[in-house]
């Protein structure tokens, strides 16, 4: 027999259970509340590099991309297998039109880092033409390829932040005057492809990141000549790269390759002839080409 305190009874259980459903509900709503906080505030907080170092704000952030103590970027997203072939000039640059063809050949673009003195330099106008024309980056390398800091002591500085502010200006302004837009410059390979810290903080005052190349890549050394205790020939550079995409953990993925464009006329075996062939063997171990 229902009672009216049976009834009363009941009435309560679903105003309880009421309430209950409308606090779990509440309690749904919070934590979706909670987790999209979490990820909007994510989105301004400064991304963190594989080395743990907080980048400058002020400078780009490329996920994935791996730094050295100095705070240069020295590779990329080690997870794909993408290389980056990067070239530097100053005073030397007899192998460029040689390089271009072959980039051209390949359909590969890759990234240049001029002095003012090369810019400057009438015989390699239409070479910057022909670079920017194939779609290739091309980046300050300073401007009268001034050395920054001491070889044996990396943290005594050659230079002053006025003086080295002066030269990256320089090297902008002949940058400017090849047709190269500000806005499109983020990425400064320094002379000699040596800095340390300090340098780093001044380039990102300049809005500007540092690269070098991979370490253990070995082709930086395409610059020594047969006097020089460095020296190492082409076929020795070119084992030596192969040897680390074997042996490296990663491969070769988001490396930085240096290939200068061009050397000491002592130099009779230069590196960049075997570019094509660097490209197809490469590419026939699934590697893709990219520039920054």
């Amino acid at each position: 027999m229902i009672t009216p305190t049976t009834m009363k009874t009941s009435s309560n259980l679903q105003q309880h259970a009421g309430k209950t459903f409308r606090n779990c509900r509440l309690v749904q709503l919070v934590l979706i509340l909670y987790l999209a906080g979490i990820i909007l505030l994510g989105a301004f907080i400064p991304a963190r590099c594989n080395t743990g170092t907080r980048m400058n704000k002020t400078v780009p952030l490329i996920s994935g991309s791996v730094v050295d103590s100095h705070g240069a970027i020295v590779r990329m997203d080690t997870m794909r297998k993408v290389v980056y072939l990067i070239s530097s000039a100053d005073e030397f640059g007899e192998g460029a039109g040689k390089i271009l063809q072959i980039l051209s050949e390949k359909g590969v673009r890759a990234s240049f880092f001029l002095t003012g003195n090369f810019l400057r330099n009438p015989g390699f106008k239409n070479i910057v033409r022909e670079m920017k024309a194939g779609g290739h980056y091309i980046g300050p390398h300073s401007d009268r390829h001034l050395l920054y800091n001491d070889w044996e002591k990396r943290d005594s500085l050659l230079v002053t932040k006025e003086q080295f502010r002066s030269d990256m200006e320089n090297n902008l302004k002949e940058l400017r005057h090849a047709g190269i837009k500000r806005h499109s410059i983020r990425f400064f390979l320094p002379p000699y492809e040596w800095y340390n810290r300090q340098i780093f903080e001044w380039c990102s005052e300049m809005k500007l990141r540092i690269i070098n190349f991979t370490p253990g890549t070995g082709t930086n050394a395409d610059y020594t000549t047969p006097d020089m205790k460095s020296y190492k020939t082409s076929d020795e550079l070119m084992d030596r790269l192969l040897r680390f995409e074997k042996n490296n953990r990663t491969g070769l993925n988001g490396a930085f390759i240096l290939i200068h464009l061009g050397t000491h006329p002592d130099r009779k075996d230069k590196f960049y002839d075997k570019l094509g062939s660097l490209i197809d063997e490469l590419q026939s171990r699934g590697y893709e080409f990219g520039r920054f």
